[in-house]
C-alpha cells in the first residue's frame, strides 16, 4: 500500500476524532461510538506502517498509530463508560462530566501505552520480515573433498 495513503488514513482519522470530540456538547450519545467505530474500521483498512530500521524508529514511528488508535477507541468506548458513571453516580451528586472526562483520560493512557508496545513490536517484526536472508556460509576446504 503507498505510504501517503497511510499517512492520510492515520491523520484523517486523528483530526475526525478530534473533531467529534471536540463538537459534541453535553453527555456521551450512541452515535458517539458508531463515529469512533468508523474510524477505527477506516484505520485498520488503511493504515500500514513501514518497517522500523532501528529500535529508535521503531519507538517514534508506534506512538503516532498508538495515539490515534487510543483516541479512536475511547471514542468508541465513550457512550458506555458515561452511562455507566452515570448509574454508579448517586441521585445527589453531579459531577459526572468530570469523572467521565477523567476515566476516559485515563483509559487513553492506558490504551496508548499498551498500543505503543504493540506497534512497536510490530515495527520491530516487521523489519524482520523483510529483511533479505543472510549468505551461506562459504564451504570450507574440508567439504569440496
Amino acid at each position: 500500500m503507498d505510504r501517503n495513503i497511510d499517512q492520510a488514513a492515520l491523520i484523517g482519522t486523528a483530526v475526525a476524532g478530534v473533531i467529534a470530540v471536540s463538537s459534541a456538547e453535553g453527555r456521551y450519545e450512541p452515535f458517539d461510538s458508531v463515529v469512533g467505530v468508523v474510524l477505527a474500521i477506516v484505520l485498520i483498512a488503511f493504515y500500514r506502517p513501514a518497517p522500523a530500521a532501528t529500535s529508535g524508529q521503531a519507538w517514534t514511528m508506534a506512538a503516532p498509530p498508538a495515539a490515534v488508535g487510543a483516541l479512536t477507541a475511547c471514542l468508541v468506548l465513550s457512550f458506555p463508560v458515561d452511562k455507566l458513571i452515570g448509574a454508579l453516580a448517586r441521585d445527589g451528586d453531579s459531577p459526572t462530566d468530570l469523572a467521565t472526562s477523567t476515566a476516559l483520560t485515563l483509559l487513553w493512557v492506558l490504551l496508548f501505552a499498551g498500543l505503543l508496545l504493540y506497534f512497536q513490536n510490530r515495527l520491530l517484526a516487521s523489519r524482520r520480515v523483510t529483511e533479505p536472508p543472510a549468505d551461506p556460509p562459504a564451504p570450507s576446504t574440508e567439504d569440496i573433498h
